[in-house]
Parts: C-alpha cells; sequence; structure tokens
C-alpha cells in the first residue's frame, strides 16, 4: 500500500531547547552581527552553570567563582547603565534560584542593567534594544519586560509567541 504524503496545516511544536542551546544561539547571533555592531563583541559567558564533579565545583569556587553570578556580561555602558547582564532561562523548566536573584538585585543597586531572559529571543531581543541595534532584530519587539515578585527584571516571549510552548 503507498504511503499518502499529508500537508502539515499546524507549525510544529516548538521543543524547549537547553539552556546551553539557547545561548549557543545567542552567540551564533552575536558572531553573524559584531561586524555591523562591534560592542557585540564584547558579550561574554560566565561560566557558573552545568554539573561538574563535587570536587572540581569545590576546587572552582575557591578559585574565585561564585554561585548565581548571571550567564552573560556586555560590558558597555548605555545610558544611565555600566553594562548589561543577562540570566539566561529555559522557555518551560528555567526557575531562578535565590542566588541568582540576590545577584540581580545587587548588581542592579551598582549600576548594571540585569535582566532574566526566559529563551534566546527574549536575550537576543534585550541585546539589540540595549545597543540601539534595530537592525539586527529584524522585527518590532516581541517580548514583555516585567518586574518579578522578587524583584529582578525578566523579559518573556509575548503569550503569542507562547501558544506553542505550554508548561508541563
Amino acid at each position: 500500500m503507498a504511503r499518502r504524503n499529508s500537508l502539515r496545516l499546524t507549525a510544529p511544536k516548538e521543543v524547549d531547547l537547553l539552556e546551553a542551546q539557547h545561548q549557543e544561539r545567542v552567540f551564533g547571533l552575536v558572531e553573524f552581527w559584531r561586524s555591523r555592531f562591534p560592542d557585540l563583541a564584547a558579550l561574554f559567558a560566565v561560566p557558573n552553570g552545568g554539573y561538574r564533579a563535587k570536587a572540581t565545583a569545590v576546587a572552582l569556587q575557591k578559585q574565585g567563582l561564585k554561585p548565581g553570578v548571571p550567564d552573560m556580561f556586555l560590558p558597555v555602558p548605555r545610558a544611565l547603565f555600566h553594562g548589561l547582564w543577562i540570566e539566561l532561562k529555559r522557555l518551560r523548566e528555567g526557575e531562578v534560584s535565590e542566588a541568582q536573584a540576590g545577584w540581580l538585585t545587587f548588581l542592579e543597586g551598582q549600576g548594571y542593567r540585569t535582566i532574566v531572559c526566559w529563551g534566546w529571543r527574549a536575550a537576543w531581543e534585550e541585546l539589540c534594544e540595549y545597543l540601539g541595534a534595530d537592525e539586527a532584530l529584524g522585527h518590532t519587539p516581541n517580548c514583555v519586560v516585567s518586574r518579578h515578585k522578587d524583584g529582578y527584571l525578566e523579559r518573556r516571549e509575548s503569550n503569542a509567541q507562547r501558544k506553542e510552548i505550554k508548561p508541563k
């Protein structure tokens, strides 16, 4: 019996990428756009996350690694801010720890823009808006920025964009 090809009439469901995959997408866009917006080249990651052997974690903490420091930093001043700190989270399973919330609040008090971005799109939108790189954004901002009850700012995709991604 021959197989029938069917047309898909609905968009495929988006997979919730791992946090590292979201971050890789952000840095891929940075690499693509940095010749047009050179300040993007200053963005770097802070290797705080991930799973490590206990002995490695202890050694890194003795060397100065601090739990909860945001994932990415752009040491470029804009407007009233000394730079931009981004804590990146997965769309569905991300959670801001107490240590992360503490760092975000502390750094904001020191004059930095700090924000939790839920997914790579939100992080890219934040970077583009911070740098005034509208051309790299390529669209009208789609994410919503709000202040979390714990005091830090967060940027999430609008409900229209999140229809496909349902919490567990």
